[in-house]
């Protein structure tokens, strides 16, 4: 069985043929990045994708009270406004709460939510931050803050958690309408429990609020079925904007070619599909990430993918292949055919990589080689994954290869073979096609082509030396010697990638090794018992400048 039918037998298949025959009205990106020349370079080519939305994110704000703590964060924001407007693009500006509540505010270390002293010091932070920075709405999230309204461990209340979001909700909304801003109340969530809080408080919420739900639950794992918040609210009349990661997060932050234009057809043609049940004016499209610090969508070999996300939204009915295609003819002339037929493997490859096991969460750190600690506990601390997965025979893999389990282990090891020998396949046709390539495109295009051996070869090396510890198989130590030998080959790509920005490898792959040799000497158990953060995931290793063997 090749890579191909290994995957497709787990990835989703595109069974909805699109019932829309207009542009989505809100095309949307969202910027992460705060680089200046980087920003001026997004906006001058919005015109080109149609995209009539921002969202300001991340590394530039996380959360709106940034714009108060640090100037330049506001400089930025007030920058892209002035430019998107230029152009007749809207902007909003993330913002998560609870978030930064000083001590008076708080009671046995929870915000206290009860009386109106809370309400009353948040009134005035958002009206210093409505005058120090200019955009037109706010993308509230309830989740990764100080303290999220539906946790009891976080907050003080004598309301039910559904209730909490309603009132979080409406108080911002109102807060917005009187500033002549928008809101929208960002759903993301870890598991099935929040979600029903987020649900219910949602219903009582302001009919003007739209809601933003993620394309998938949780974060951005291909396998999972798309966000049945979608489809509620679409039910509901309730208008929605639905968010992608065209950044790859997980899949290599566009240091590596990743064509995904069926994929994206996939989860374009659920949200678009689930519009026709809206009322007349209700908002409705979808905002992707473009980026993810270091790694940029715009100006590498993925820009093809936004191409496609943008043709679709425009045109519904366009052809997503015919996208692709013409934007290949474009950047590499008569070879455009051939550059489509070398890449199109790249999807199924590097998620054969990042999920050996599909349906479960894999435990690559945003890309980046994990320690074991961090493997360990994304397996074992993350009981939720079942409750996303819709196939019964993937859900409690994760649990399984913590056992050991080796027909688990088997079918993954499987997994990784078939994802080596695709990558082997691709470098002799890339070999192949060089010998004729004009070298203003033959060099960029190998270029990319060794960034996606290193990471393939570097992870596939990783995993086998994590399922060998679990396994308990005797191997641990000819597989941790592979994998170092694969290091060192790779060091010197490794360490430009690093140089460049692009998280694909931290230093927890020197820490991952030194764990591994423990356990050589005391076993997996002990390791564990002698390691007090295990359970909560592991920081420990140094964010200082890369080292690598060799």
């Amino acid at each position: 069985m090749d890579l191909t039918q290994i995957s497709t037998e787990y990835l989703p298949k595109i069974t909805e043929t699109i019932h829309c025959d207009h542009a989505a009205p809100l095309r949307g990106w969202i910027l992460l990045d705060p680089d200046v020349p980087h920003l001026r370079h997004v906006l001058s080519r919005c015109r080109e994708f149609d995209i009539n939305h921002l969202q300001i994110s991340h590394g530039i704000v996380h959360t709106a009270s940034d714009v108060l703590t640090e100037r330049w964060r506001a400089e930025r924001v007030n920058l892209i406004s002035a430019l998107a407007h230029e152009q007749g693009i809207e902007t909003f500006l993330w913002t998560h709460e609870l978030d930064r509540i000083p001590q008076q505010f708080m009671i046995d270390s929870r915000v206290d939510m009860r009386g109106p002293h809370l309400w009353e010091y948040l009134e005035q932070r958002y009206r210093n931050i409505f005058a120090a920075a200019e955009f037109d709405g706010l993308v509230l999230t309830f989740q990764e803050t100080q303290a999220s309204v539906y946790h009891d461990h976080s907050v003080a209340s004598d309301e039910p958690q559904p209730a909490r979001v309603t009132r979080l909700i409406n108080f911002m909304h109102d807060l917005c309408r009187r500033s002549g801003k928008k809101l929208f109340a960002r759903t993301f969530c870890y598991n099935q429990q929040e979600m029903n809080w987020i649900l219910d408080g949602v219903e009582k919420a302001h009919p003007d609020v739209t809601i933003m739900t993620k394309c998938q639950p949780a974060d951005w794992n291909p396998y999972y079925p798309h966000n049945r918040l979608i489809e509620h609210f679409s039910r509901t009349g309730r208008g929605f904007i639905v968010e992608l990661d065209l950044g790859e997060e997980y899949h290599g932050q566009n240091a590596l070619p990743y064509l995904c234009p069926q994929y994206i057809r996939y989860r374009l043609n659920h949200i678009i599909n689930r519009q026709a049940t809206l009322p007349d004016g209700a908002v409705w499209g979808t905002a992707t990430r473009i980026e993810r610090f270091g790694g940029r969508t715009l100006g590498s070999l993925n820009e093809l993918n936004l191409h496609v996300f943008s043709a679709i939204l425009s045109r519904p009915e366009c052809n997503e292949h015919g996208a692709l295609a013409k934007q290949l003819q474009i950047r590499f002339g008569d070879w455009g055919t051939q550059v489509g037929k070398l890449l199109a493997p790249t999807f199924d490859l590097i998620n054969a990589v990042v999920y050996p096991v599909p349906g479960t969460w894999g435990y690559l750190m945003h890309s980046a080689v994990a320690d074991l600690f961090y493997v360990h506990d994304s397996l074992a601390a993350w009981p939720h994954i079942d409750e996303w997965v819709d196939t019964v025979r993937l859900q409690g893999l994760a649990k399984r290869i913590l056992n050991g389990d080796a027909e688990v282990i088997k079918a993954a090891t499987t997994r990784l073979d078939a994802a080596e020998t695709a990558l082997d396949r691709m470098l002799a046709k890339e070999a192949e096609l060089a010998t004729s390539m004009p070298v203003v495109l033959r060099v960029p295009l190998a270029a990319e082509l060794r960034r996606l051996e290193a990471f393939v070869r570097v992870n596939t090396a990783h995993h086998r030396v994590v399922f060998s510890v679990y396994l308990d198989d005797g191997m641990l130590a000819s597989q941790l010697e592979s994998f170092q030998s694969v290091l060192e080959q790779h060091a010197g790509i490794l360490n430009d990638m690093m140089t460049e920005g692009v998280y694909l490898n931290r230093r927890g792959t020197n820490y991952f090794l030194e764990q591994c040799r423990r356990i050589l000497e005391v076993g997996l158990d002990a390791l564990i018992a002698e390691s007090p953060d295990i359970g909560a995931f592991s920081t420990r290793y140094d964010h200082g400048t890369a080292v690598w063997p060799g």
